[in-house]
């Protein structure tokens, strides 16, 4: 592919000299209907037909790179080319370089040549690899983002549209939570809870209270055998009177001994529930001591992360996610890049031979690791945590 830049007069043209021909996209990109490509014509230079995309008022985006931020102006770059799908236009004959994306009111201005061709996917994976060393490192939040969306593109080959979900993620919506309340109202347990048993006194006091009156009844009756002798009525009176007696201390036998096993039942049950709450106080002494336990955190500088709990003995953090307990993904991130180890002497923090060191308070730190203090800054690639115990 041919290209120059020339100026004729006040007007300044990107030239491309013309080698193929497809009738449709010569037509749409020549209409200057499509917002996202630069103005564009066919001549004839010296017997030869050439585009000429005029530049006149246009920014190139490799002049333009530190004044935006990179991200927001990818956002737009998908859009542009978003647009161009709709005409049917094949996004692989867009020049994807900043040396050929023009600016123009903070908008992209998009060269389609039909004379270049490359997969969109690896130009949009060059374009941000180029873009890392041209933008500015002041705002460390779009830094972060771009390195991340480097990792993302080539990891996962996204579409536009997965792309822009990326660089503008979808609000999240909470959904209420609805409390029910633990407390019955009283006129639930007044239906369901059965009624109490009330313990009746009458099978013991019935005996107890007959039993005097047959005793003087059978007195009567032995005194007057003695006095009138051995007559059938008084005999027939007499045995009737002792059987009743015998049946009477039964009964009164038979409560007394009901009574006592009640009683032993309840001390049972008495005893179960003591020990019960005996154990429950102890778990729930237990329970408190584990929920007393701490784990060192680690508090990002940078709100694109959550907030960290150390809580293995031996935790990893690095940039492949199947490797590491928490994946850092930026570049300059090593795959295992460094732990923090629980040891005798405290929480020590170890470089895993990464190749751009580990920071602690700006001190790189040696082989032999270092022992962490609360509040010490940790630094690895650009992202910065804060230790606390």
């Amino acid at each position: 592919m041919k290209t120059k830049r020339i100026r004729q007069g006040f007007s300044e043209y990107l030239v491309i000299e013309k080698e193929n021909s497809n009738d449709y996209d010569e037509k749409v990109i020549c209409s200057n209907q499509i917002d996202a490509l630069l103005p564009c014509e066919i001549r004839n230079e010296e017997g030869k037909e050439c585009f000429y995309y005029q530049l006149s008022s246009m920014h190139c985006l490799e002049d333009e790179m530190k004044n935006l931020k990179f991200t927001d102006f990818c956002v737009l770059l998908i859009q542009a080319m978003e647009e161009l799908e709709n005409y049917l236009l094949d996004l692989d004959h867009v020049i994807l370089k900043p040396d050929h994306i023009f600016v123009n009111d903070k908008k992209p201005k998009l060269c389609y040549s039909l004379e270049y061709k490359e997969n969109i996917k690896s130009q949009w994976i060059e374009f941000v690899e180029t873009a890392v060393d041209m933008i500015a490192y002041g705002d460390k939040e779009d830094v972060t983002k771009t390195y991340g969306f480097h990792i993302f593109l080539k990891d996962e080959n996204p579409s536009l549209i997965q792309m822009k979900e990326y660089l503008v993620p979808m609000p999240s919506v909470e959904i209420p939570k609805i409390e029910l309340e633990e407390e019955i109202e009283p006129w639930v347990e007044e239906v369901f809870s059965p009624p109490e048993k009330e313990k009746s006194k009458l099978p013991w006091l019935i005996p107890c209270i007959a039993f005097v009156p047959m005793l003087g009844l059978f007195s009567y009756m032995i005194i007057k055998i003695m006095l009138q002798g051995w007559l059938y009525e008084n005999v027939r009176n007499a045995v009737v009177l002792f059987f009743a007696i015998c049946i009477d201390v039964t009964c009164f036998l038979s409560a007394k001994m009901k009574k006592g096993a009640e009683n032993s039942t309840e001390e049972e049950k008495k005893f179960e529930v003591d020990n019960y709450e005996q154990e429950t106080i102890l778990l729930s002494q237990e329970t408190t001591l584990l929920s007393e336990t701490k784990y060192p955190r680690l508090i990002p500088e940078n709100s694109m992360y959550d907030e960290i709990v150390v809580d293995k003995n031996k935790f990893l953090f690095g940039s492949a996610k199947e490797q590491v307990d928490f994946q850092v993904a930026q570049i300059g991130v090593s795959r295992v890049h460094m732990k923090i180890e629980h040891g005798e002497e405290g929480y020590e923090i170890v470089d895993l031979n990464s190749k751009n060191g580990t920071y602690v308070n700006d001190e790189r730190v040696a082989g032999s690791g270092k022992i962490l203090k609360s509040e010490d800054i940790i630094r690895i690639g650009l992202e910065e945590f804060r230790f606390v115990i």
